[in-house]
């Protein structure tokens, strides 16, 4: 037979640890669940929905003004610029795509240009040639042009005669000359400067203004970075957005996240409890009058 004096003496700390365990558990039953209201006689239940539950969309209002005010602020972008790490990425990301750019084999400058802009491309080729024409004739109608090839022929020993050279000269500048270079012109130009492929960047490029090119466009993006973000961010409204992302969590996803993190919390909530009720129960038979 059990002695009734060791119920006596068990009874109220077993009482209060399980009331303790019982009552910790429940708390956190009620964080989570119910999930939706529960309703008795159209009214509803105390407690119902659960703490996280009901306050999920004061949540994600939450969320959302803190993300949309303090998600990225001029100052923190001027940190992340800052540091030498991140300059040094940016550095080596702007070298990599325009090195890709360069490095890409072009083909005809007609390629180029796009099928609605063609018409302009062909304007443009017929006044490179009217242009390139004017500028030949007004060189060779110059002093400087008959003295250099005075010199030139004179330097290749086909000075002898000054009467041919002048011939040479005048035939030249005479409007059948003239026609002859102007065709010899523009097939150069046609044939050979813009129907050849125009080939990799990086060989027209020298190396120091592809390395100046990498440090303005390393400034830019900077300057960029810091003078556009804040203003994008205001635009996008930030705020909604991360709102509206918390809402469409599912809630069955949302009460998984919450348990996830807050696993190892919950349990020592509830050995808290457990130990409070033990520690009320012992109190309790203290209390007790001696049988």
């Amino acid at each position: 037979m059990v002695d009734p004096q060791l119920i006596a003496s068990l009874g109220p700390p077993l009482i209060g640890t399980l009331a303790g365990y019982t009552a910790s558990r429940l708390a956190i039953f009620l964080l989570f669940k119910p999930r939706r209201p529960w309703r008795l006689f159209g009214l509803t239940l105390p407690f119902t929905p659960g703490a996280f539950a009901a306050g999920r969309h004061h949540l994600a209002a939450a969320i959302g003004e803190r993300v949309g005010s303090d998600l990225l602020s001029r100052e923190e972008i001027d940190a992340v610029l800052a540091d030498p790490h991140f300059a040094e990425d940016l550095r080596h990301t702007i070298e990599t795509r325009l090195a890709e750019l360069l490095d890409h084999d072009l083909g005809p400058a007609a390629s180029l240009v796009p099928s609605r802009f063609r018409g302009v491309y062909e304007m443009g080729g017929k006044v490179l040639r009217l242009r390139s024409q004017q500028l030949l004739h007004h060189h060779l109608d110059s002093p400087a042009f008959a003295e250099n090839l005075r010199q030139e022929l004179s330097r290749q020993g086909m000075a002898a005669d000054t009467t041919e050279i002048e011939n040479l000269i005048a035939l030249i500048r005479s409007p059948q000359g003239k026609r002859l270079l102007d065709t010899l012109l523009a097939q150069l130009l046609t044939d050979r400067v813009l129907a050849q492929p125009i080939g990799p960047l990086a060989n027209l490029v020298p190396a120091e203004v592809q390395q100046g090119l990498t440090t303005l466009l390393l400034r830019e993006v900077r300057t960029l970075l810091i003078r556009e973000i804040p203003a994008l961010f205001a635009t996008m409204n930030i705020k909604t957005m991360a709102a509206q992302r918390v809402e469409e969590i599912a809630p069955r996803e949302y009460e998984a996240m919450l348990r996830r993190t807050m696993a190892r919390r919950t349990n020592s909530i509830a050995l808290l409890g457990t130990l409070l009720g033990l520690g009320l129960g012992l109190v309790a038979l203290l209390l007790l009058p001696p049988s």
